[in-house]
């Protein structure tokens, strides 16, 4: 596990992480309900992008990019929330408001591992070496970083709950040990 996060500590890079994704999702948010807004407009430029020759639904185009948009909304409404709770989970020291953040983190990253991999594969037939190398390297540094993000906040995650596991230990041992055997609640002074 890791003991710091760049030059800050785990607790602090978890904060920052936090407000990173929670500021990703916002303006994702945002940009899903302008496009939604003006989806008439998307439509008709990707009407005007198809050649002349090819039937075009725009019925289906239409509901295509609703689905999807709504999709994103709900995926990224999510996520303002699973970063809040990371934030507020750091900012307090609350290892089970960090957990759905890991969570989503893991899934995120092994379907976007496992789309990236299928996208890779339909790009070999159809592109050139040099820009298989390029998808190559950037699938790489983006799920390497995302990677390292992830492992930041299970470091801290995993420091949070051996802290609270010693404490509550502790406290537990503590006030069960006295002279009689009895908890020191019972003991008459």
């Amino acid at each position: 596990m890791l003991r710091r996060c760049c030059c800050f500590s785990l607790q602090k890079g978890t904060i920052i992480i936090g407000w990173y994704g929670l500021i990703s999702a916002i303006l994702g948010l945002i940009g899903c309900i302008i496009a939604l807004c003006k989806l008439d407009d998307i439509v008709q430029k990707i009407v005007d992008n198809i050649p002349e020759n090819q039937p075009v639904d725009e019925g289906a185009i239409r509901t295509t990019l609703e689905i999807a948009l709504i999709i994103t909304i709900v995926s990224t409404s999510i996520g303002i929330i699973v970063a809040s709770l990371l934030i507020v989970g750091a900012k307090k020291s609350r290892p089970a408001l960090c957990l759905p953040w890991l969570i989503l983190g893991a899934i995120n990253i092994v379907g976007g591992l496992i789309y990236s991999v299928s996208q890779l594969y339909s790009t070999f037939s159809t592109q050139e070496p040099g820009a298989i190398v390029l998808n190559i390297i950037i699938i790489v540094f983006a799920y390497g970083l995302g990677f390292y993000l992830w492992l930041v906040v299970k470091s801290f995650y995993t420091e949070l709950r051996r802290e609270l596991r010693g404490e509550t230990t502790a406290l537990i041992s503590d006030s069960t040990r006295s002279n009689e055997g009895l908890p020191t609640y019972m003991r008459i002074a």
